[in-house]
């Protein structure tokens, strides 16, 4: 993959990832201030607390049973099948956080396509595709059609989301 450095040299700050600890911080206490309001209620304690276990225990590709089995284990949380599945909406929380603050990297950043829309990119050392389209639902995103995917021309109209950052130009071979 490209390194965003060269490929947006003007953008010191990268794009926010759902790995940042800002980011997963303000999601902890979103979920804290939820179960506290909820499920939770006099027995709540501080929230602030709850945020830091949930901050320091959960990861955003957890479901809300891991979150729960985590914090149980780590935190001597005793969670029943509730909280659990209120710890299930962390992920979603993460995502809207990421997609609101890519938003608006891209603006502050002034993030341009680096390949123009018909190129042919490379995503992965195995993997290939034209650029149909710039992504119109996220920040800074092609939607790719992967070479050799028989859904790609079907009423599927298959495509890969990827990131401007994550491409690379294919050499034409032709010359």
């Amino acid at each position: 993959m490209t390194d965003q450095a060269q490929l947006f040299p003007d953008s010191a700050i990268p794009r926010p990832s759902p790995r940042d600890k800002a980011i997963v911080v303000l999601a902890a206490k979103q979920l804290a201030d939820s179960l506290c309001a909820g499920i939770l209620g006099d027995d709540c304690g501080s929230p602030e607390e709850i945020a830091a276990d949930i901050a320091k225990y959960a990861r955003y590709h957890y479901d809300g049973y891991q979150i729960a089995r985590d914090l149980e284990q780590y935190a001597c949380w005793d969670c029943d099948l509730e909280i659990a599945d209120e710890l299930d909406s962390f992920s979603t929380i993460v995502r809207n956080i990421v997609h609101n603050r890519e938003k608006e990297w891209a603006v502050e950043n002034n993030i341009q396509p680096p390949f123009p829309v018909g190129s042919h990119i490379r995503i992965s050392k195995t993997e290939t595709g034209i650029i149909d389209r710039i992504y119109e639902y996220d920040a800074a995103k092609y939607a790719v059609v992967i070479d050799g995917d028989p859904d790609a021309h079907s009423e599927k109209e298959s495509r890969r989301i990827v990131n401007f950052e994550d491409v690379t130009l294919v050499a034409d071979s032709s010359a």
